[in-house]
């Protein structure tokens, strides 16, 4: 069951409940039990790991260009950062 963060806009208590995603959220906060309970959105921790993909999937670098004597040759459509 994944992990959701709420914020409680009556008392600003951060809380972080389990829920079942076909579950609706509840609008009472279980600390001052009144309504105002919103969920919040935020980064997941989710990583592509791997050959091809950055850290955070929007980097900045480049991908680096093949050695050509060391690959044997581009395959095709030519290597990054060459214009063929």
């Amino acid at each position: 069951m994944p992990l959701y963060e709420y914020h409680c806009e009556q008392c600003s208590a951060d809380l972080e409940l389990i829920r079942k995603i076909s579950q609706a959220d509840d609008p009472l906060c279980p600390t001052c039990e009144k309504e105002g309970l919103v969920r919040q959105t935020s980064q997941s921790a989710f990583q592509l790991k791997g050959g091809g993909w950055y850290a955070d999937g929007y980097s900045d670098k480049k991908a680096p260009a093949c050695d050509t004597a060391k690959a044997g040759g581009c395959a095709k459509g030519g290597c990054a950062g060459q214009n063929s």
